[in-house]
C-alpha cells in the first residue's frame, strides 16, 4: 500500500476526513508492506537508497519482492527491537546495512549501532527535501529498542514496544535485568522527548494505515494499567 496513495486525486474530494489530510502532507516515497505471515515492514524509498523497516516473518519471496520495488537502489534495513517479527526476514536479504539499537539486538550478526540523534540519509524525498531518520532508543523488557523519525514528514516508526500481546511474559533473561516499572519509565520518557515532534506513528505489528500521537499515548496508558 502506498501511503499517502492517491485517494484525493482519485476522488476529487478536497478534505475528507483529518486523517486523509494528515497523510497527504508525506512527501516521501513511502510504502505499506504486508507479509504472508501477516507482518507489517515499512519501505522508503529516497533518491540514494532505500530503507525497509523490519523485515517480517520470514515468509518466502520477500527478496525478490523487494527488489522490484527498489530496482537499482541500495537497500539498507532498520530492525527496531529483538522481536522475532522484526528480524525473521533478514536471512533473505543482503542489505549493504543494518541498523540497530544496540549490537545484541541481533544477537552477533554484524550491523551499525545508530546512538540517539543519528541519522540514516536516503537523499532527497519526493519534493526534493532532505529523507532524513532520526534515531531516539530506550529500554523496553530488558533490550534496547530504536524508533526512527521521518523528520521531513513528521512520521515516526517505533517498532513493537507498545503492542506485545498482553500476558506475554518476556524471555527468563529478560525478566531479570526489567522490571515493568522501569520499562514504563523509559517508554514514557523517550515518548516526552518526542512530544511534538510528529504528527503519525507506525508500529511494526499494527497494519494501520493512521495512527496519531494520542494513540501512543493510549498504548502507554493501557500498559501501565495493566502492570
Amino acid at each position: 500500500m502506498r501511503i499517502p496513495g492517491n485517494f484525493k486525486r482519485d476522488t476529487g474530494v478536497d478534505s475528507f476526513d483529518p486523517r486523509i489530510d494528515a497523510i497527504s502532507k508525506i512527501q516521501s516515497d513511502f510504502l505499506l508492506i504486508h507479509d504472508s505471515a501477516g507482518e507489517t515492514l515499512f519501505l522508503l524509498r529516497g533518491s540514494n537508497s532505500a530503507l525497509l523497516i523490519g523485515t517480517g516473518g520470514g515468509g518466502p519471496g520477500l527478496a525478490s519482492f523487494l527488489r522490484h520495488l527498489t530496482g537499482d537502489l541500495p537497500l539498507d534495513v532498520a530492525i527496531l527491537d529483538r522481536d522475532p517479527r522484526q528480524a525473521g526476514g533478514l536471512a533473505q536479504l543482503s542489505p549493504r546495512h543494518i541498523y540497530v539499537a544496540a549490537s545484541a539486538v541481533l544477537n552477533g550478526v554484524p550491523a551499525t549501532v545508530l546512538a540517539d540523534g543519528g541519522t540514516i540519509d536516503l537523499g532527497l524525498n519526493q519534493a526534493g527535501q532532505p529523507l532524513k531518520l532520526e534515531a531516539a532508543s530506550f529500554q523496553s523488557d530488558g533490550a534496547a529498542n530504536l524508533s526512527l523519525l521521518n523528520v521531513a514528514d513528521r512520521v515516526l516508526f517505533a517498532g513493537n514496544a507498545f503492542e506485545k500481546q498482553a500476558g506475554a511474559a518476556p524471555p527468563r533473561m529478560m525478566q531479570q535485568i526489567s522490571k515493568p516499572e522501569e520499562d514504563q519509565a523509559a517508554r514514557s520518557a523517550w515518548l516526552a522527548g518526542m512530544n511534538g515532534r510528529f504528527d503519525l506513528v507506525y508500529l511494526a505489528s499494527n497494519a494501520r494505515w493512521y495512527s496519531a500521537p494520542k494513540d501512543l499515548e493510549g498504548w502507554l496508558a493501557a500498559r501501565a494499567k495493566a502492570m
